[in-house]
């Protein structure tokens, strides 16, 4: 629902033109939902101390404040906890430190075992 392939085909454009689709556009939005969807069922089925989110699509950085807004309309306040809170989801729902290279100096560090 939200990679590249189905985000482009839900656009009926190619998957490499979506680099072209501006922030203000619909699917970002619809995007951001379901991501935002995964998060708040991933909160309340296993209470993780954070979530990162990383991938191509994640480069869209105006997904994270939609992902954030859309978490925090979702949760309701079902859950009291300071991170999850409109004021520090940004502690909560975030992109991977090591950036778009987190797979390779993973598989780097794996390998000086």
């Amino acid at each position: 629902m939200v990679c590249n392939i189905s985000i482009a085909q839900r656009l009926q454009v190619e998957f490499t033109a979506l680099a072209d689709i501006e922030d203000e556009a619909k699917v970002w939005k619809l995007v951001g939902y379901y991501l935002a969807q995964l998060c708040l069922n991933v909160t309340l089925l296993l209470s993780p101390e954070i979530i990162v989110l990383g991938g191509g699509i994640m480069n869209r950085k105006i997904l994270y404040s939609i992902i954030n807004e859309e978490f925090i309309r979702m949760l309701a306040g079902y859950v009291d906890h300071p991170l999850l809170s409109k004021n520090q989801i940004e502690h909560y729902i975030v992109p991977p430190s090591l950036g778009s290279d987190v797979g390779v100096k993973g598989a780097m560090a794996l390998s000086l075992l």
